[in-house]
């Protein structure tokens, strides 16, 4: 079985649908809050919670065997996506499987996009307290995830859906 790492679990939402597909998952966040909610609802003995921040991720021995992170890929600035992924492949074991799932734009669906600046492209959400926050949010055309993807592997699949997209592939 696998030993999986995820990357920015947030509140474990994603996190639940790997507990049974792998022998061990470590599920990272560098929001010690977010963590906290995560390990309240999810309990197993596979199961562990780190603090870490997802540009350098944990070292395992042995490696880990797959990765995982849903939605955050669109907030990695371009210009850093190189680098995020180099690291991340110095973490994982030959032929291990990696995962990434985000949103695919949707005009009027989780904020107001408001500017593109070298490249990347930012967003207003408004939280329900009323606080605006001004934030990173990349979209993607399913070319150019093959793009990015397919200099690290001959077996990238690309599944574009209306709403969101998941790109996996292996080492």
């Amino acid at each position: 079985k696998k030993h999986v790492v995820e990357l920015a679990c947030g509140t474990g939402y994603w996190t639940k649908y790997l507990i049974g597909s792998a022998a061990k998952i470590l599920a990272t966040d560098i929001s010690e809050e977010m963590l906290e909610i995560a390990s309240h609802k999810l309990q197993d003995q596979s199961l562990e919670f780190l603090i870490s921040d997802a540009y350098t991720p944990p070292i395992s021995i042995p490696l880990f065997t797959g990765a995982m992170a849903n939605f955050w890929f669109s907030h990695i600035p371009r210009t850093k996506i190189k680098k995020f992924l180099a690291k991340l492949h110095q973490r994982l074991a030959k032929n291990s499987l990696v995962v990434f799932v985000d949103n695919v734009y949707n005009e009027g669906i989780g904020g107001k996009l408001i500017a593109k600046k070298n490249g990347n492209s930012y967003k207003v959400r408004t939280l329900t307290n009323g606080k605006t926050y001004t934030i990173l949010k990349n979209y993607y055309l399913k070319e150019e995830l093959e793009n990015i993807f397919s200099q690290y592997s001959k077996e990238v699949n690309i599944h574009y859906l209306k709403y969101f997209w998941i790109a996996a592939y292996r080492l």
